[in-house]
C-alpha cells in the first residue's frame, strides 16, 4: 500500500512539474532551444524526485528522467516535422480551386460568404491536425456538429485552440491569422507553406501569397494587432 501511494505521489509530482515548466516556457515565449532545455531539465527533475518519494535513488530517477525526456522531446520534433510537411502538401494541392470562394457553397457555409477559416479547417483536418469545431450549438457541438474557429479566433494570441500553441515566427505548416475590421469578414486566416508565403482562400480563388510576412499585408487589414502564428504540437 505504502508503495502503492509512493508511487501515485512520484507521478503526480513529475506530472506537474513538466506540465508547469511547459506551461511558463510558453507563456515566456521561449524558443526552441530553450523549450526543449527546459523540457529536459524538468523531466530530470521530475525522475529524481519520484524515484527519492517512492524510496530510489535521486540521480538514478534524474538520470533516468533525463534519457526519457530526450527521446520524447525527439520523438515529438519528427513527429511534428513529418506532419507540418503533410499539411503544406495537402494546402497547395488546392493551390488556385474555387472551392472554397466567396461564391461557393462549401459543407454548411453557404455562397457569398467568406471561407478561408473553412479552408484552414479543411486542410488541418486532412493532414490529422484539426483544431476542432469550437463555435456553434452547444448541442451540436457536442454530437460534433461545431463550426471551426474563425479567422478572428485564430488572430487572437489569447484565444486557446487545442493542438495549436502561439509562436513568435513561423514555418512551413503555421497557420496565420491577422485581425481587421471588415463589414464582412472577421479577419483573415491562411498556412504557411514556406517561411515567406502561405496559402489561403480569397474571394475567387485559392492562392499563394506572401500574406503573413509583408508589411504590405498588414497595412491593408485595418486595426490589426500584426500577424499571429500558431504550430501544431498535438492534443
Amino acid at each position: 500500500m505504502v508503495g502503492a501511494v509512493s508511487g501515485f505521489s512520484a507521478g503526480a509530482i513529475g506530472s506537474t512539474i513538466g506540465y508547469y515548466t511547459k506551461l511558463g516556457l510558453e507563456k515566456a515565449g521561449a524558443n526552441n532551444f530553450w523549450k526543449a532545455s527546459g523540457i529536459i531539465t524538468a523531466g530530470s527533475l521530475s525522475g529524481g524526485v519520484g524515484s527519492f518519494v517512492s524510496g530510489g535513488k535521486f540521480w538514478d530517477g534524474f538520470r533516468n528522467g533525463a534519457i526519457s525526456s530526450s527521446l520524447n522531446h525527439v520523438a515529438h520534433m519528427i513527429q511534428e516535422s513529418a506532419k507540418s510537411k503533410k499539411i503544406v502538401k495537402n494546402a497547395k494541392k488546392q493551390d488556385k480551386s474555387k472551392k472554397w470562394s466567396y461564391e461557393a457553397e462549401r459543407d454548411k457555409f453557404k455562397s457569398k460568404t467568406n471561407k478561408c477559416n473553412k479552408f484552414v479547417y479543411d486542410i488541418l483536418t486532412e493532414s490529422g491536425a484539426s483544431p476542432g469545431l469550437p463555435n456553434g450549438n452547444p448541442i451540436k457541438k457536442f454530437f460534433g456538429y461545431g463550426s471551426p474557429p474563425t479567422a478572428s479566433q485564430w488572430a487572437d494570441s489569447n484565444y486557446d485552440i487545442p493542438g495549436w500553441d502561439v509562436v513568435s515566427s513561423p514555418k512551413a505548416g503555421d497557420v496565420v491569422a491577422v485581425s481587421a475590421n471588415f463589414s464582412d469578414a472577421t479577419d483573415h486566416v491562411g498556412i504557411m507553406i514556406s517561411e515567406t508565403q502561405s496559402i489561403g482562400a480569397s474571394h475567387h480563388t485559392v492562392r499563394i501569397t506572401n500574406f503573413g510576412t509583408t508589411s504590405y499585408d498588414l497595412s491593408v487589414y485595418p486595426g490589426n494587432n500584426g500577424y499571429i502564428y500558431r504550430r501544431y504540437v498535438g492534443n
